[in-house]
């Protein structure tokens, strides 16, 4: 039995050749878009003066995402800076945190003399077609107020709202 009887003209080994320049070249286009992909940082805007040496630290990462439900969940990292800290990893004044999570708690108490511990807030997830998830693009806002609560000479507890700087990395 013969298998390769018939003889390979030019004219099938040129169409064989430039089929597989078009796959390679295909293959190096797709690779170049993901990895191009990874590059693309998310906008976090938080309106602050980074340059300040007195403030919080805020280190953001998702954990995890929902696109059936629509949910985001975000650690919050906070780590005191300046004013705020002795000795960079306890607080020397009571802090509280406000954020707008949809699920569970919205409002985070650190008292003075405690570390921060790292906390989760759900926020939605809004801006993209669900059945084209994890290609399609995503919109998600996070807000966090921060505010040092002390006692003034006659009880009364005053609020003074402390200065954020974020650090992301949203490449989970």
């Amino acid at each position: 039995m013969i298998l390769f009887s018939k003889k390979i003209t030019t004219k099938e080994i040129v169409y064989v050749v430039l089929g597989i320049i078009i796959f390679a070249l295909s293959f190096f286009y797709v690779l170049n878009v993901f990895q191009n992909e990874i590059k693309k940082q998310p906008v976090v805007n938080i309106d602050q003066d980074e340059l300040s040496k007195d403030h919080i630290l805020v280190k953001l990462q998702i954990t995890n995402i929902d696109p059936v439900k629509g949910d985001v969940q975000i650690r919050v990292i906070p780590m005191p800076v300046g004013k705020y800290t002795n000795d960079s990893i306890t607080l020397n004044q009571d802090i509280v945190f406000y954020t707008n999570s949809i699920s569970g708690n919205n409002e985070y108490n650190f008292k003075k003399g405690s570390m921060i511990n790292p906390f989760e807030v759900t926020v939605d997830m809004f801006d993209g077609y669900l059945m084209k998830y994890p290609y399609d693009e995503y919109s998600a806002y996070l807000s966090l107020y921060v505010v040092s609560t002390a006692k003034d000479s006659s009880g009364n507890v005053i609020m003074k709202e402390i200065p954020v700087v974020k650090e992301t990395n949203f490449l989970t």
